[in-house]
């Protein structure tokens, strides 16, 4: 295990790296999805100034400086903690496997974050459409938003494709039973 000197002067490199490139890719897809290359950097600042942050879509010190000091820091620090307490399988992976093992790490992150958000979304209209069903509007009935009624359709649309794939196998296997019996 390396001493914190050692770590920390390698994750001041790795987490400047990591900051910079985090930073280019947060302007060149804010520009192509939003119109901003700087939206999505000034909303990093919502830690410290709040929802306004997030709305601001032009060059500014005060968020666009500010999202790159929390940028940074973040990084920095994450890097200096991975230098020092190194999960022990990059002694045994070649460099590529190393950056798919961690590719796929930032993949599951992601992939965890979308499923949250999607989750987030469908409580929340569920609880828009209860909210609206006591108050006595929203025709809908029974309290059901629109947004927990596609939930709630997407998952029985799943559940039947499912449940179909499940029943072409059942099929499938008695047919094979009864060939086998003949």
């Amino acid at each position: 295990m390396d001493t914190w000197k050692s770590a920390s002067q390698r994750g001041l490199v790795s987490g400047a790296t990591a900051s910079l490139l985090s930073s280019a890719a947060l302007a060149a897809l804010g520009e192509a999805t939003d119109g901003s290359s700087f939206g999505p950097t000034n909303a990093i600042s919502h830690w410290l100034w709040g929802e306004k942050a997030t709305r601001r879509d032009g060059a500014s010190w005060r968020y666009a400086m500010t999202a790159y000091v929390i940028d940074h820091a973040s990084a920095t620090f994450w890097a200096v903690l991975f230098e020092r307490l190194r999960p022990g399988f990059e002694k045994r992976l070649s460099r590529p496997s190393l950056a798919l093992v961690y590719g796929a790490f930032g993949l599951g992150l992601a992939a965890g974050a979308l499923l949250l958000r999607r989750d987030q979304a469908a409580r929340v209209g569920m609880i828009a459409g209860f909210a609206r069903g006591l108050a006595g509007r929203g025709g809908s009935g029974g309290g059901m938003s629109g947004g927990m009624r596609r939930a709630r359709l997407a998952r029985r649309a799943h559940g039947k494709a499912r449940g179909a794939g499940r029943a072409r196998r059942r099929s499938r296997h008695a047919r094979q039973r009864r060939l086998v019996e003949v």
